[in-house]
């Protein structure tokens, strides 16, 4: 149904390597020798004395209260920050900071320089070959890349000038297709990684692999909410942030009040799962930089599953990011309220070039962009996903508003595929697809060849659209159905695995319908339990705590 170079092995390759341990060890932070207090004078220090005296393996508790911090805090690698609930426990930051809780290691110099690939070039290769491994040792993290490639194109320009700060961090943007994997064996010049390349190299692009830097493991934050203040934190302060991060969480915590991003994964983030949350509410919501829900930058094998979005300026956005997956999370009235008259963005998007081999897939969203602002992206795929095309909290009355499409394609963002998703509202989209920029129907499929000086028509010849349900015809369309860009080397099968990474069904859905979306599905999707999580508690005034849900 999909050729295989446009799939990942993205099963057992995202998210925590062997699932987010259950630690048991629980250290009181408010107990002496730390004395954390909920008084409402700061604790910050007293917080970070308590991540920072514990033992490897062990938790950092806040009990319930409202812990007001003026400074940010750290974790450490091995240990847990939890609380007693996203409702119950909450840091609320009332300094101007550039993040509120960081989990950070050292990054990546693309400008060190790399050791060139001399064999095990071809995709799903699990052994290279190197000029010199030396340098390398089991256990390092490694990132595998070419100089961009002119023939997908990989691009980094467009009117909007070279995005330099694209791909490897230092590279200028000359390499921006990227893929972070770890080394399970040296054996003189040869290595062994996992995972396996997920695109093929080519020997003419000067392919390297370029030891990573020292990453925090296997720290995470759990249970409680980060929330900040709101009367003076500036607009570029993120709340979380992830940044030289390996095997990190957070799980069951409420992001309040995002300033530039409110989950930032930041350059070197590899394997790191951000799952069961909530973020919601803007500092600014009007402005085009700011307000990210989850950013994945540089970053491979990142998991972002069963999140809700409730009132940010965007959902997940991908710059340079390959190999991640975006799983059944749920977004409600999230978009930018600036500019929806001329260029209104959907709540996920690529952004900076070059995402690719990218999973999107059980999402209950307005749509999906694969974008090209900064330039390309290609071999993405979005799989039964309900994209609803609209965003019910818009006035839709406004003259010339802009990208009401449920998938809109980009030039230069090629060999995109599209399977199994349930596309457009019933009653509110018109037209099948539309091939302008400038959108005055309200289309199911956007597919634009020329914009902002760029000009490609590969994004549609290169679309394989399959098994996709949508409302204006009322019905399903095959890759080879008249109008159809075609089966792009797929057999045209019509039977639809129920995950391209589950294994099997995983325990959040409890008795909820799997899979939830597609055109197998009686009434071709139900509700998933990222929204029926917000239906009970968000849409009744009620807290949020993924243990009431899941």
């Amino acid at each position: 149904m999909i050729p295989p170079e446009r799939l990942a092995p993205w099963t057992g390759h995202v998210g925590v390597e062997g699932g987010i341990p259950t630690r048991t060890t629980e250290i009181d932070c408010t107990e002496p020798p730390y004395a954390a207090h909920a008084d409402g004078t700061d604790t910050a220090d007293a917080i970070q004395a308590c991540l920072d005296g514990i033992a490897t393996g062990a938790v950092a508790f806040l009990p319930a209260g409202t812990y007001t911090l003026e400074a940010g805090l750290e974790l450490r690698a091995e240990k847990t920050l939890r609380g007693a609930g996203p409702g119950s426990t909450i840091l609320l930051f009332t300094a101007d900071l550039d993040a509120d809780v960081r989990i950070h290691g050292e990054y990546t110099d693309g400008t060190d320089g790399g050791i060139a690939i001399t064999a095990g070039l071809d995709a799903g290769s699990a052994e290279l070959t190197l000029a010199d491994a030396a340098s390398f040792t089991e256990g390092d993290h490694v990132y595998l890349s070419e100089l961009n490639d002119p023939s997908i194109p990989v691009t980094v320009s467009n009117d909007n000038g070279a995005c330099d700060w694209c791909g490897i961090y230092g590279s200028d943007g000359k390499r921006a297709r990227l893929e972070l994997s770890q080394v399970t064996r040296v054996s003189g010049n040869r290595i062994s990684i996992d995972p396996p390349l997920l695109f093929e190299l080519s020997a003419t692009n000067s392919p390297q692999a370029l030891r990573a830097s020292k990453y925090v493991e296997r720290a995470g934050l759990e249970s409680l909410a980060v929330v900040n203040d709101g009367s003076s934190y500036q607009a570029g302060r993120k709340p979380i942030e992830l940044q030289g991060a390996a095997n990190c969480w957070v799980k069951n915590v409420r992001v309040e009040k995002c300033g530039s991003r409110c989950i930032d994964l930041w350059f070197d983030v590899f394997r790191n799962e951000i799952r069961d949350s909530l973020i919601t509410g803007c500092f600014d919501q009007e402005d085009s930089d700011n307000c990210y829900g989850v950013q994945i930058d540089a970053g491979t094998g990142n998991l972002v599953e069963n999140v809700i979005f409730d009132g940010s300026a965007n959902g997940v956005i991908l710059v340079s990011a390959s190999g991640n997956v975006l799983g059944y999370n749920y977004t409600h009235g999230v978009h930018r309220t600036g500019d929806m008259e001329t260029w209104f963005w959907p709540d996920s998007w690529t952004h900076g070039a070059h995402s690719s081999m990218n999973l999107w897939e059980g999402n209950d969203q307005a749509a999906l962009e694969w974008d090209y602002y900064w330039g390309s992206n290609s071999h993405d795929l979005a799989f039964r996903n309900r994209f609803r095309g609209m965003d019910a909290t818009v006035d839709y009355d406004l003259p010339n508003l802009q990208t009401v499409g449920a998938i809109l394609t980009y030039p230069n963002n090629n060999y995109m595929t599209a399977v199994g998703n349930v596309l457009g509202t019933a009653g509110f989209h018109d037209q099948y697809e539309e091939a302008t920029y400038a959108v005055v129907a309200k289309p199911i499929w956007t597919t634009v060849a020329s914009a902002f000086g760029t000009d490609s028509d590969k994004n549609r010849t290169t679309l394989l659209r399959h098994l996709n349900y949508d409302t204006v015809t009322d019905g399903v369309k095959r890759c080879d159905d008249a109008g159809e860009p075609g089966c792009q080397g797929g057999d045209g099968s019509t039977t639809l695995p129920a995950s391209y990474y589950l294994a099997n069904e995983p325990s959040f859905f409890g008795s909820a319908a799997y899979p939830p979306i597609g055109p197998d599905v009686a009434g071709w999707s139900t509700t998933i339990p990222a929204a029926r999580c917000y239906e009970q508690t968000i849409a009744k005034g009620k807290a949020f705590d993924a243990a009431d849900c899941y």
